[in-house]
């Protein structure tokens, strides 16, 4: 499946970022650069996926991609064949939980979750039948004081949570395919099983280790996602909070702006180039889709950017500004395309 979601990658860059930037996509990096990647060339369901993955393996891979003439690699830069656009579409058909997923929006909330539900649902429901004595499916401290803290507030009877968390997971799971709601039930603790690991699930459904444990994180995904549709108060109960992932001196400016300080005040009063003043606005657009950029791009502007990085099919800054003419500056530029993705069925996208 890596050769899968490399390949994917690729085919969304289109020869425009090299292959480096698609491990880093993968590895979940950090950075200013990954992170507008992941936005600009829609690829936020790849963020994060194989943390684990090093230089060495990514060489490896696409050197098969080019033995297989997935790809044509021009030194860093690589383009799709068409038998490689044939696999790629062949991926996408069969892997259509693929675009549930948002590894940069919910990166530090999935892990979490899943072992605040697991450790409730055994905890639940191994003191319903009076055994207070297991093993917990997870050694994590706050993990299991957070659980404690649940039980203990919970003014309603164990039977009646027990209940609603099997009611909840129930309605959800049946909204996912079979293969994800297998995954998802099997990893469950109880008193009437031991829950089993991504590897045993693999094994049981005859599936590679890694395509059930992304098919999983896009069953939670999904689950974050119906929070904002659906009732589950149940299931909502072992959200964790959203945290921010901008930096701090993005931040700073962030609470300037709020001030009322303009950009170039914020700039004067923190002794910074007015383009690094420009690169923390961005930064703040891409990571909250909230985050009003009407002071700095009309929405006029959004759909022109849109409109010519489509007939230009490219996202290369200074071919966009080439065709969109110096009173588009790179800044408005890079504003415009955080919120590319927001244009279909939107009304407002300036926020």
């Amino acid at each position: 499946m890596k050769k899968a979601l490399l390949l994917s990658i690729l085919g969304a860059f289109k020869g425009e970022r090299t292959i480096y930037g698609a491990l880093h996509i993968l590895q979940g990096k950090k950075s200013a650069q990954a992170i507008q990647d992941s936005h600009f060339y829609s690829l936020l369901p790849f963020y994060n996926l194989t943390p684990q993955m090093t230089r060495i393996d990514l060489e490896k891979l696409t050197q098969e991609l080019v033995h297989e003439q997935s790809i044509i690699l021009d030194e860093e830069f690589a383009v799709l064949t068409d038998k490689g656009q044939e696999k790629l579409a062949e991926f996408a058909q069969n892997h259509p939980y693929m675009t549930e997923l948002n590894g940069l929006k919910y990166l530090q909330q999935t892990t979490e979750y899943w072992l605040r539900l697991t450790l409730l649902i055994q905890t639940a429901t191994h003191l319903i039948i009076k055994q207070p004595h297991f093993v917990p499916v997870t050694s994590n401290h706050s993990v299991q004081k957070w659980v404690k803290a649940q039980i203990k507030q919970n003014r309603n009877g164990l039977d009646h949570l027990v209940h609603q968390l099997y009611k909840e997971c129930d309605a959800f799971l049946s909204t996912c395919s079979t293969s994800q709601a297998t995954a998802f039930v099997l990893q469950l603790s109880s008193p009437a099983q031991i829950g089993l690991t991504i590897q045993q699930i693999a094994e049981r459904l005859q599936m590679e280790e890694l395509n059930v444990a992304v098919m999983h994180k896009a069953t939670l995904h999904r689950l974050f996602n119906a929070f904002q549709t659906h009732t589950f108060e149940t299931l909502a109960i072992c959200k964790v909070n959203e945290q921010t992932f901008s930096t701090a001196t993005a931040q700073k400016t962030a609470q300037l702006l709020k001030e009322g300080y303009t950009l170039l005040q914020v700039g004067n009063k923190r002794r910074l180039k007015q383009s690094t003043i420009e690169d923390h606005i961005v930064e703040l657009a891409l990571y909250d889709s909230t985050f009003s950029i009407e002071a700095y791009v009309t929405e006029q502007e959004i759909r022109a950017v849109d409109k010519v990085a489509n007939e230009c099919n490219t996202l290369k800054l200074k071919e966009l500004r080439e065709a969109l003419g110096e009173e588009f500056t790179y800044f408005k530029i890079r504003l415009a395309l955080t919120r590319k993705d927001y244009l279909n069925g939107s009304t407002t996208i300036i926020r």
